[in-house]
């Protein structure tokens, strides 16, 4: 009931946890004539089961092997709508080119996943990217994808780049690039042979 709390005796609490698994109404019917309570809703017991945490068993998935009631399909507009092989109109074909939000283009691989140009202009190049490297534009153009302006760095390096463009003017960046990458190779080989 609303506006009161419901006092329950210590028989009826484990009643209601030894048969929390049973479906809602069920629970309540028997709840109601085994103990005479016409004072407790079936959403009383709901709320009480879930404060005590007392789990149903159900997780609302379908189980594996469990036929879907047949009125089940959607109806209405989208009852065709998702048919198999369906192709929407305004799906891009696998090698399609677009350009993202922070002016990178990227190209589809697969029928779901888009990848950066850079990367798949740098593996037709030099191969295979190696781990933990990120494809940086060496001039800063992110659409000049010549061979040599194409470059593999750790992500360590282009943390260090990129706070260097931000800082400094532009006469001084290749030099601080230059000297950031040669302290990020002494720090690898002094780690190496600590």
């Amino acid at each position: 009931m609303m506006g009161r709390h419901i006092k329950y005796s210590g028989e009826e609490l484990e009643f209601i946890k030894t048969n929390a698994t049973l479906p809602r109404v069920e629970l309540h019917r028997q709840f109601s004539t085994r103990f005479n309570r016409d004072d407790v809703g079936v959403h009383n017991l709901e709320a009480l089961r879930k404060r005590k945490r007392w789990m149903t068993g159900r997780t609302g998935k379908f189980e594996k092997g469990c036929t879907p009631h047949p009125n089940a399909r959607p109806k209405g507009p989208n009852q065709n709508s998702f048919k198999k092989g369906y192709e929407p109109k305004n799906a891009r074909p696998i090698g399609s080119i677009r350009a993202s939000k922070e002016d990178h283009l990227l190209i589809k691989v697969t029928k779901s996943k888009w990848t950066t140009y850079q990367r798949v202009m740098y593996e037709s190049y030099h191969g295979s990217i190696p781990d933990g490297c990120k494809i940086r534009f060496k001039d800063g153009n992110t659409r000049n994808f010549d061979r040599d302006n194409l470059e593999a760095v750790s992500c360590a390096r282009l943390m260090r780049i990129n706070g260097i463009k931000r800082r400094l003017p532009k006469a001084i960046r290749a030099t601080k690039a230059a000297r950031a990458y040669c302290e990020l190779k002494a720090n690898v080989i002094e780690a190496q042979s600590s």
